[in-house]
């Protein structure tokens, strides 16, 4: 392909797609911006930041419950990322029990499930910081079938 032909385009640089192949298109201001967390004045931005720092930090737990009529069906399903557990001690069946036993504690018919993510959370991340001594983000997901 000749030379002519190739378009490698850098920031700013518009590609318009036409029913004939590709053509270049007026230009616009662009440039590069980096974050840091310091001086932003949105707060959403500030809180994404903090939780992008945590998560890179710490690492991150999802906690899967399935509920049906106000009863939890099967086990709940937890999965990490980011997280280093020591290789000497198995943990996922501390972490099943815990979990069991938030569960157990609830009521469903009585409360939402808003409040049983709340108490998985709360549970788990306790646990947790008590046997690893760190504190990964805890998302806790009820889904009712």
């Amino acid at each position: 392909m000749p030379e002519s032909r190739v378009f490698i385009p850098d920031i700013g640089n518009c590609v318009e797609v036409t029913t004939n192949g590709f053509r270049r298109a007026e230009n616009i201001t662009a440039g590069s911006r980096l974050i840091d967390g310091e001086g932003i004045e949105d707060e959403k931005a500030s809180v994404v930041i903090e939780d992008r720092r945590k998560l890179s930090e710490e690492g991150l737990f999802i906690v899967s419950v399935a509920v049906s009529n106000g009863e939890v069906v099967g086990d709940p399903a937890i999965n990490s990322r980011g997280f280093v557990f020591d290789f000497h001690h198995d943990y996922n069946k501390e972490m099943r029990e815990v979990i069991a036993r938030a569960i157990d504690g609830y009521d469903l018919s009585r409360g939402t499930v808003d409040e049983l993510k709340k108490v998985i959370k709360r549970n788990f991340r306790n646990y947790l910081l008590k046997k690893t001594k760190q504190s990964p983000m805890v998302v806790p997901v009820v889904v009712e079938i």
